[in-house]
């Protein structure tokens, strides 16, 4: 500790602590003698980890420090060294001097802490090495030698895709579990909540890092479906009272709350994704962005990112834009065409025509602002893009005049908890209406569309036709919901699932009946736009009554009397 830069007090003290304590054994709950410990850690002290960690360093430091070991790949530089706990795992060029180097150096820090190296334990994984420096290499070590994939932290590690067979352990980890339960002892309700609390969870620690395939979710859906269903080892059609769909939904859309593996895999991968947005200084997140140099995810050319793991963290790079909205910092992460960073939403959206002229779509807000807008589209616009192009200007403009420097900030508004990202929330929201509920289909995100003479609002002089100003803010919405006897001032679409119109129907099937009536103020304002209708409150609210007698026979039985209460309201 003295030599990580501990004052010496505080080396005193640590000194104290591990030479002055005292344990005893409880036998039945009695304290037996009290004797000193004075060498070594303790298990379950709260400061042997801390210590421990100053320790291990120790050899981290050797490692790199030393001029004959190098890094395999970069020339000059030292080899890595990762640690986690007790786990070590050096990458390092192979050579027979170099291994017999660090054999010493392992040696002398085994003398000096009195951690001593298994080596019976410890494997040696060659990649592109020939088999004389190999066999050379592995008469120093004294080690086993292995192949791909290895397990690490309890999860395979494979420079190549890794293959089904290479999951097993997580069906094996369900299979050891169903064997020791007894099925046809318990109860439906019983067996549902053992999927709901222990099987759906074994896998959670994996899909937090590795997509899993296909087939491996099929197989644990079959297992958990058996189990469900009091079958013996697999369910037929025949055996399931209720289909596979239906029991994965949530408990509030008439479903038994089981999760969607595959659904849950993309949600908690989202997760890294957003630690890579939301903590740019941590040592991985640099190393992502210093490989990326300037480019975004989706633009990774010549760039060291490579392999499986990043083919599927860029697939969901569009499904992450589409959740986040943006605080500009200095631009560099943000993508100027795909990112919602402008009051009309992403700009492919609102302004197609232009961005079908763009030369790359994958180009940041920084490099536009820096460059100018016509460096990143083709020399010829077409009439359409040309009058977006003059629209777009004033908005970038005023939107990277209110950058405030620094880091790009992502907000997760329907799933985010405490600056991070709820894969909960994510879950239920990818998830929405996933047996096709009608009342849930609605197509907010049109609502970023932009008419063809600019952003204004073509009801009435707003300068910017956003969700907000469409189903709140405009006059005709504004004596829609007046009807209605509904405030609708300062309401938003981001928190369209919070907006209160408990007053006209009550709180059962309240975010429908919502959802019911931006559908047909959507419409309205298209009617009025394209076929040059004029507004009229008495046909809107009769649109309204139609389409809630036909939602009618989309609820649950024991529902549908709340319909009354919708068309009631809808009544002048």
């Amino acid at each position: 500790m003295l030599a990580r830069g501990f004052p010496a007090l505080w080396c005193d003290w640590m000194d104290l602590i591990l030479k002055s304590s005292r344990s005893a054994v409880l036998l039945n709950g009695v304290p037996g003698k009290w004797f000193q410990t004075r060498c070594g850690l303790r298990q379950g002290d709260p400061i042997s980890p801390y210590v421990f960690l100053i320790v291990a360093d120790v050899l981290q430091r050797l490692i790199r420090r030393d001029d004959l070991m190098r890094h395999p790949l970069v020339e000059g530089a030292p080899p890595l060294v990762l640690q986690y706990a007790d786990d070590t795992l050096i990458i390092m060029r192979a050579c027979p001097s170099a291994a017999a180097r660090l054999h010493a150096l392992i040696d002398d820090f085994a003398a000096a802490t009195g951690l001593i190296i298994n080596y019976s334990k410890s494997t040696l994984v060659p990649m592109g090495v020939d088999a004389d420096t190999l066999a050379a290499v592995v008469a120093v070590m004294v080690c086993w030698v292995e192949g791909f994939p290895q397990t690490y932290l309890g999860l395979p590690l494979c420079c190549h895709k890794l293959a089904l067979a290479d999951f097993h352990f997580i069906i094996d980890k369900v299979d050891r579990y169903l064997a020791g339960w007894r099925a046809r002892l318990l109860s439906p309700a019983g067996r549902l909540v053992l999927i709901n609390a222990v099987l759906d969870a074994l896998p959670s620690y994996a899909m937090g890092a590795l997509k899993l395939p296909p087939k491996v979710t099929r197989v644990l859906d079959s297992l958990r479906r058996a189990f469900l269903w009091n079958a013996v080892e697999r369910a037929s059609g025949a055996q399931c009272l209720v289909a596979w769909d239906q029991v994965c939904r949530a408990k509030e859309e008439g479903g038994l709350g089981v999760r969607d593996l595959a659904t849950q895999n993309i949600s908690l991968l989202l997760k890294v994704l957003h630690r890579l947005h939301s903590m740019p200084l941590s040592r991985w997140a640099s190393w992502v962005w210093s490989s990326l140099g300037e480019r975004l995810l989706l633009d990774a050319r010549g760039s060291s990112l490579a392999g499986e793991h990043w083919v599927c963290l860029r697939g969901l790079v569009p499904l992450y834009r589409s959740l986040s909205r943006v605080d500009v910092g200095d631009g560099r992460t943000i993508a100027f065409w795909e990112d919602h960073w402008l009051p009309c939403g992403p700009i492919r959206t609102a302004f197609p025509a232009l961005a079908s002229h763009a030369t790359c779509r994958e180009v940041s807000v920084w490099a536009i602002c820096t460059l100018g807008l016509d460096a990143a589209l083709v020399p010829r616009l077409s009439v359409v893009a040309a009058r977006e192009r003059l629209v777009l200007l004033p908005l970038v403009e005023h939107g990277w005049g209110g950058a405030v420097g620094g880091d790009d900030r992502r907000r997760l508004v329907l799933c985010e908890k405490e600056d991070k990202l709820a894969s909960g929330a994510a879950y239920r929201l990818l998830r929405l209406g996933g047996g096709g509920r009608r009342e849930q289909r609605i197509p907010l995100e049109l609502a970023d569309a932009v008419s063809g003479e600019g952003a204004g609002c073509p009801a009435c002089p707003a300068p910017l036709e956003t969700p907000d100003h469409l189903f709140f803010g405009y006059p005709f919405a504004r004596e829609f919901w007046g009807a209605l006897g509904l405030a609708a001032s300062g309401a938003e679409v981001l928190a369209l699932h919070c907006f209160n119109a408990v007053d006209a129907v009550g709180s059962v099937s309240l975010h429908a009946f919502v959802q019911l009536c931006c559908w047909h103020l959507w419409k309205r304002r298209n009617a009025v736009v394209f076929r040059q209708e004029t507004h009229s409150l008495a046909a809107m609210l009769k649109a309204c009554r139609d389409d809630a007698v036909l939602w009618r026979c989309r609820f649950r039985s024991e529902e549908r009397g709340h319909v009354d209460a919708w068309v009631q309201a809808l009544h002048l």
